[in-house]
């Protein structure tokens, strides 16, 4: 983007195996690895723990940054944190990650922003595209 923000914009649907493919491709970019991930929907009963085990992988991966938002975001950022990684916050909406997150973003990093559709995560690329 025009401010230095390379988003790997991946919106349009998310499942555990995709999420993952997703923060392999995020782990081989240039510059701070920052993840934006949302809920991940039809898990059934096994929500919590793929949403947990997701987070998991993040920290596996090396991500330097995560920003959970939406359901089961407090499973997704303990299972970050109980694997190692250190900067991770919860947000309940992308409304509250815009007024509170979308600060920490900087000229230099690598963005993945991935949810399921039901959370039109577009809006937040968007939010993106206008941080100086």
């Amino acid at each position: 983007l025009e401010n230095g923000i390379t988003v790997l914009n991946d919106v349009y649907n998310a499942n555990p195996v995709s999420v993952k493919a997703s923060l392999n491709i995020l782990a081989n970019a240039e510059g701070r690895k920052v993840g934006i991930l949302g809920f991940m929907g039809e898990l059934g009963e096994y929500a919590s723990q793929m949403h947990e085990e997701v987070g998991a992988y993040a920290a596996e991966k090396e991500i330097d940054l995560l920003f959970c938002i939406g359901r089961f975001n407090v499973e997704m950022m303990q299972g970050a944190k109980n694997s190692g990684l250190k900067e991770v916050y919860c947000f309940n909406s992308q409304e509250d990650f815009w007024n509170e997150g979308l600060a920490m973003l900087k000229k230099g990093d690598a963005v993945l922003v991935k949810a399921s559709r039901s959370m039109a995560l577009e809006k937040t690329v968007e939010k993106i595209q206008g941080v100086n």
